[in-house]
Formats: C-alpha cells, sequence, structure tokens
C-alpha cells in the first residue's frame, strides 16, 4: 500500500507529524491488518525526540503515536476511542 500523504515539521529537536493512508487500515478480532477501501484512512498523528548521542554520527528519533475517532450509535450516542503505542528510528 502506497502512502497518501506525509505532513509535519521539526523544531528544536522534536519531530511531529502526521501519516494519511488512502484508505482504512485496521485491526480485526483475531489482531490481523485489514483494508477497507471504501472508508477513508483515520489520521495517525507521530510525536517525538531527535537525539544524537556524543561521539557517535547517528541519530535516534522515538517517540509515540495516537489514533483517534469517533461516532454515533444507533441511538445518536456519541462514543470516542483513541489507541496508541511507541515507536523507533535510528540513522547511523
Amino acid at each position: 500500500m502506497n502512502l497518501q500523504k506525509i505532513e509535519g515539521f521539526i523544531e528544536n529537536n522534536i519531530i511531529t507529524f502526521i501519516l494519511t493512508y488512502p484508505s482504512l487500515v485496521m485491526l480485526n478480532n483475531n489482531d490481523e491488518t485489514e483494508i477497507d477501501p471504501k472508508k477513508p484512512s483515520l489520521n495517525i498523528i507521530y510525536t517525538g525526540k531527535i537525539k544524537k548521542p556524543i561521539f557517535t554520527k547517528k541519530y535516534i528519533i522515538m517517540g509515540n503515536w495516537d489514533i483517534s475517532t469517533s461516532f454515533l450509535d444507533k441511538n445518536k450516542n456519541p462514543h470516542f476511542s483513541t489507541c496508541g503505542g511507541s515507536w523507533f528510528m535510528q540513522k547511523n
């Protein structure tokens, strides 16, 4: 699957970006990835810090990601859901 869009910025060693897929990507009840091309993607918001250890040429980037959604049930009651986790990248 190709990425539709990544937008973000880096300022004072803080990185923030939003990743959007062309379709809805979700986990089913068996924790398997499913793609629903009929529904739009949810934004995945990434935030983190960029660190450069002393005496090395490598960079370490780590942070957290969040996905939030909301919907109305059959009785028009609002429901909100957020999930998230951590991420890590290293460039030597």
